[in-house]
């Protein structure tokens, strides 16, 4: 399974997945949406931070998406 992260996050939150899953997020802060809408293409999974806006669009370019999940606390 993919899952896209649609920004950094720590990674000691994440590296326990990385045997299970495969993990696309950023090396910088933000994906910006067009690089989103690609990763997106053949993800499974969409993990978003609450400030980040979940449109339209973005459901549209992921067909393959099962979950999304928002990252907060």
């Amino acid at each position: 399974m993919k899952i896209v992260i649609t920004n950094r996050l720590p990674q000691e939150g994440i590296e326990p997945y990385k045997k299970q899953f495969e993990i696309i997020q950023p090396e910088e802060k933000s994906f910006d949406k067009k690089v989103l809408l690609e990763e997106l293409a053949t993800a499974d999974i969409l993990l978003s931070i609450f400030s980040y806006k979940i449109d339209k669009e973005i459901i549209d370019a992921a067909p393959n998406l099962k979950l999304i999940a928002n990252y907060g606390v």
